[in-house]
């Protein structure tokens, strides 16, 4: 009984907040932000929401909706993580994804795998004789069109696949997808999170996770450091969903303002889900604190650096997302990172007494921590770190080698030939130089022939 109180409730509030924005214009100006953060990370709420979606993939198993049902077990497991080993959800997670594999058919649930195209996949590794090449994918709507076209028999004996999921954990329908359909031996993935290793191995025996996140990938000679006049206190990269909570870092600058403290502040990101810089400014608005903001939108890649190195430290105050590459880019461009100590976001490995600082999770405690951040700014040495100890494009793809080549050696497969340099700009991989993507050339050509699906590289 008490299970279904708290689901109510969650599925209450949920409804609330859904509405708030047309029903109750006073309210979303200034308390709503805090309810709804409060109904996407209290930790009550999330177990609330965790059990709601555990009824509903109940309902959907009675009706034999396999796919529905696999896919409420897996956002419970998300709104339930961590998941410890042999606990209620542990065993529920392991039974569904054993008994609800999913097939071909239920790819066609995904409107953005209906093109035959793959627009984020990069091959590292040319096929020789009985010698498997390597293909990199990023994104997980990119590695769906590979399972719902390709020949997959065909590509796994030529290939060894890498994915590259966006967000952590990683308990959603692609990964499962990728798990139950890809024909090979094994699967090869990056993580968006160090903490998200052991989770794999919930889906599949067949997943390797390798020791890098999608945020490793960092070129230093794109993200030099820079000698910018510093117009801004703080600079906030991330677009303007809620799930960046713009809200909470207003809420720390009003108390901040309770110090007699105002530093100025620079938004730089992109729209999103409706979301626009207007948004933003009537937000900071209802805070109090519109004066110390600055909204700027669509920014081009040099611009963009250019912002972040306008700034004496930079801010990240999600609380769960994947990797977060503009954290790893910020501290490239030495520019010192603060987190919340709280967050789920993989780049906070990066987060240390060189390169940053964690901050308490509640408004006045983030804003005393704030100051001290902004009194010591000049005290860190964010990019060398960075540089030493290998969070570079270079460094990681001798990583990915590493770990292919052990793990195909191990199981007496032939490798003697090793990846190509490569890079993640924005997630999307692409070649270190040119001359080495024109190596590839006659496969990429080939790769619709052969295997049913084009293949293409983004340039840059």
């Amino acid at each position: 009984m008490a299970a279904a109180s708290l689901a109510r409730v969650a599925l209450a509030l949920q409804r609330v907040i859904a509405s708030g924005k047309k029903k109750m214009p006073n309210l979303q100006r200034s308390a709503l932000p805090d309810l709804r953060d409060f109904a996407t990370h209290a930790p009550l709420v999330r177990k609330a929401a965790s059990l709601l979606e555990l009824t509903r993939a109940a309902a959907a198993r009675a009706r034999r909706s396999n796919f529905e049902a696999l896919g409420a077990v897996l956002k419970a497991a998300r709104l339930a993580y961590p998941i410890l080993e042999g606990s209620p959800m542990d065993r529920i997670l392991g039974e569904a994804l054993r008994s609800m594999p999913l097939s071909l058919d239920d790819l066609a649930a995904f409107p953005q795998t209906a093109r035959p195209v793959v627009e984020n996949g990069i091959l590292l590794k040319a096929p020789h004789g009985d010698e498997r090449g390597v293909l990199l994918v990023t994104f997980e709507d990119q590695w769906l069109r590979i399972l719902r076209h390709a020949d997959l028999d065909a590509l796994a004996d030529d290939y060894h696949l890498v994915l590259s999921p966006t967000w952590s954990p990683p308990y959603d329908l692609p990964m499962a997808a990728a798990a139950s359909l890809w024909p090979g031996e094994r699967i090869f993935t990056l993580l968006s999170n160090f903490a998200d290793r052991e989770a794999f191995a919930r889906f599949s025996p067949k997943l390797r996770p390798v020791p890098l996140l999608a945020s490793s990938w960092v070129d230093p000679e794109v993200f030099a450091a820079g000698a910018a006049a510093k117009e801004f206190d703080v600079v906030m990269v991330a677009n303007f969903s809620p799930y960046k909570r713009h809200g909470a870092l207003f809420a720390v600058l009003r108390a901040l303002r309770r110090i007699g403290r105002k530093p100025r502040v620079l938004l730089a990101g992109v729209p999103w889900q409706g979301r626009t810089a207007d948004t933003l400014r009537e937000l900071a608005t209802a805070y109090g604190v519109a004066d110390q903001i600055e909204v700027r939108v669509n920014l081009g890649d040099e611009q963009l650096r250019d912002a972040i190195r306008s700034a004496r430290v930079a801010l990240i105050f999600s609380l769960i997302e994947g990797s977060c590459v503009a954290a790893a880019e910020c501290l490239m461009l030495d520019v010192p990172l603060g987190m919340l100590a709280t967050a789920h976001i993989g780049s906070k490995a990066f987060v240390n007494e060189q390169t940053g600082r964690l901050l308490r999770p509640d408004p006045r405690g983030a804003a005393e921590d704030l100051a001290r951040f902004l009194d010591d700014a000049d005290t860190f040495r964010p990019r060398q770190w960075m540089i030493d100890n290998g969070v570079t494009y270079a460094s990681s793809t001798r990583v990915l080698d590493d770990a292919i080549r052990e793990e195909v050696q191990r199981s007496g497969e032939r490798w003697t030939a090793g990846i190509v340099e490569h890079r993640h700009v924005r997630l999307r991989p692409r070649y270190a130089r040119p001359e080495i993507g024109e190596r590839f050339a006659r496969l990429y050509d080939e790769f619709p022939a052969r295997y049913g699906i084009a293949l293409q590289v983004d340039a840059g």
